[in-house]
This record gives C-alpha cells, sequence and structure tokens, in this order.
C-alpha cells in the first residue's frame, strides 16, 4: 500500500510549481528566440544591400580639376579597397580614411560618416604653389608631389633642381615653402611665373628679392609688399 504522505505533497506542491515553473520556461523561450533573431537579422543585414554602401557614392569634394567619380576610384585602387563598405563593421570609417588619405591631392580628411544608406566625408586638398620644370610637376608649399594633373599656370617655377631619385630634396622643400607663402600675392607682386632658385640654401625669387633661409614667411611677405626685397635676415615679428 503507497503511503498518502508523499501523495500529498505532490498534490500540494503541484499548483505552485506550474505557476513558477511555467513563467520561468516562457520567460527563457522568449530570451533565446530574441537572441535567435538577433543573430539571424544581424547575418540577414550583412549579406544584403541593406548594410552596404557603395564606396563610388561617397558624397565628398574632389581635387580641382578632378572629378570625384575619378578621384574616388583612384583612392579606392590607391588602398585595395572594395566596392562595398559593411555599415555594420565598426573599421569602416577608419577604412574609408585610409583610402582618402592615401590619395596624393588629399592634405586632411575630417568627419567620415558611415551608416546604412549613407557616406561622406569632409576633405580638405593640397594646393599647388610650385612648379617644378625639370621634373614637370607641382608641389603644396609642404613640399609634396601633385599628380601631373595639377594646374601649374602661373604658379612660381624652379627651373633645376629640386627633385633627386623620384623625391623631393631639401631645395625643393624649402622652395615650396616660400612659394606658398607668396602664392597668394603673387599678382600684386608681379610674380607670376617668377623663378625661384636655392643656393646653400638660401632662397631667391625672380632675380631681385633675397628671401634668405626658409621661415618667418608671413613677416616677410609683409614687409615684401612694404618695399622690403632683402629679408634675409628676418625672424620673425
Amino acid at each position: 500500500m503507497v503511503s498518502e504522505a508523499p501523495r500529498s505533497w505532490w498534490l500540494f506542491l503541484r499548483p505552485w510549481l506550474v505557476q513558477v515553473a511555467v513563467p520561468l520556461l516562457a520567460a527563457a523561450l522568449l530570451v533565446a528566440g530574441l537572441v535567435a533573431f538577433a543573430r539571424w537579422s544581424r547575418g540577414w543585414l550583412r549579406s544584403g544591400s541593406v548594410a552596404d554602401v557603395a564606396f563610388a557614392d561617397l558624397d565628398c569634394a574632389a581635387p580641382p580639376g578632378m572629378t570625384r567619380e575619378k578621384f574616388l576610384e583612384e583612392a579606392q585602387f590607391l588602398v585595395g579597397l572594395p566596392d562595398e563598405i559593411d555599415a555594420l563593421d565598426p573599421e569602416a570609417s577608419g577604412s574609408v580614411r585610409a583610402a582618402l588619405v592615401a590619395h596624393p591631392w588629399v592634405k586632411a580628411v575630417g568627419a567620415v560618416e558611415v551608416r546604412r544608406g549613407v557616406l561622406s566625408a569632409e576633405v580638405s586638398f593640397r594646393e599647388p604653389v610650385l612648379f617644378v620644370k625639370s621634373w614637370g610637376c607641382a608641389l603644396d608649399a609642404e613640399g609634396h608631389v601633385l599628380p601631373r594633373a595639377a594646374d601649374a599656370s602661373g604658379l612660381l617655377v624652379m627651373e633645376k633642381g629640386g627633385m633627386k631619385g623620384g623625391a623631393v630634396d631639401e631645395d625643393g622643400v624649402a622652395a615650396a615653402a616660400v612659394a606658398g607663402g607668396l602664392h597668394p600675392h603673387r599678382e600684386r607682386l608681379g610674380l607670376v611665373g617668377a623663378v625661384v632658385t636655392v643656393a646653400k640654401g638660401e632662397v631667391v625669387v625672380a632675380g631681385r628679392i633675397l628671401w634668405g633661409k626658409p621661415g618667418a614667411e608671413a613677416e616677410k611677405v609683409r614687409l615684401l609688399l612694404e618695399g622690403t626685397t632683402d629679408l634675409r635676415g628676418v625672424t620673425g615679428p
């Protein structure tokens, strides 16, 4: 004969177990379902076009004399960036920035935005200030070599030297720094197309402006505008 005590305890506990276990089981199933759905939806977004944005659709400015399409094509090629950017990838903005910075026209990249349906970047470009005649290329004020398509009309000209072994040498960097300071004032000073020479680190412009060594460009330009042409001893305001 089976004892009645265990049975009575089971009859007493069963309603309580049902009340506790059923909600817990439902909650566990709900959490598991949400996790599974999140994994599935993330995989779906990654595999479909919803999460991908085309690098060719990047909203940004273009260098002077170049279309945006051509600029982006070159930037993409330089770093081997894929055609599609995964908007869910936390490294996406860094990849876009790296591609833009690699282009010789790009001076700096500001904010980059990458999200579904949106791809944009703030880009500033280098400005040609000196034409190195012997190499047929232009430099910016920091001595960076710009693409040969850069407009060299009206720039100061370095007829000899400036580059060695395919790289800008010290004389080229010095001439570019001086040309950068003079660039906004070329027409006023009658220096459009003027020749820049460098000897022992000393820069001479148009054969009459003794600039000396690069440095204190803003102060030298101020004095030059006032009529001073021997600027070799100027070190700053």
